[in-house]
């Protein structure tokens, strides 16, 4: 099963939430792991939350001390469980080693410009720096999150999704 990493260079996208979401919906038919590689732990933080009032319901979340134990532990997933990563909203060595370890990269983002921004400025760098660097192909799905549903999605906002680093970054709406 895949390893799909939730990352954006900016906080408050939406990662920390997705992800746990994500592995719930899943946990009833599969081995979900849930890690947490934000400094913030806001994952660990929801948990605590929701682990509070509704035990029954409890999803384990990983955390990692150390660039071989992140190693380690994506390379410990086999074909039957899946491992949802919540990378941090910066670059760090954890985020990069995450995305290089996924099979699906997501990127949330709203229709915010600060958003839109840290995509192409940060986020679409690191993406081409990665794939220049082992010469393969980094792609990122982006999922336009937190848009009100009254809101009318623009061909110029697709078209700013769409141009982040096209030959090397396969950016899917």
């Amino acid at each position: 099963m895949p390893i799909i990493n939730f990352s954006h260079q900016k906080g408050g996208v939406g990662k920390s939430l997705l992800s746990y979401h994500l592995a719930y919906l899943l946990k009833d038919n599969y081995d979900v792991q849930l890690l947490d590689l934000d400094n913030q732990k806001s994952l660990s933080s929801i948990h605590k939350l929701r682990n509070h009032k509704l035990q029954q319901h409890s999803i384990p979340i990983k955390t990692v001390h150390s660039k071989h134990e992140l190693i380690d532990l994506i390379n410990s997933i086999d074909d039957n469980q899946y491992l949802i990563i919540d990378s941090g909203g910066f670059d760090s060595l954890y985020t990069r080693l995450a995305i290089l370890g996924a099979d699906i990269n997501i990127s949330p983002t709203a229709d915010k410009t600060i958003e839109l921004l840290a995509l192409v400025t940060a986020y679409d760098s690191t993406l081409h720096q990665l794939s220049r660097k082992l010469r393969k192909n980094i792609s990122c799905y982006v999922l336009l999150n937190r848009i009100h549903h009254s809101a009318k999605i623009s061909l110029i906002l697709i078209l700013f999704c769409l141009n982040l680093n096209i030959s090397k970054c396969s950016t899917h709406l």
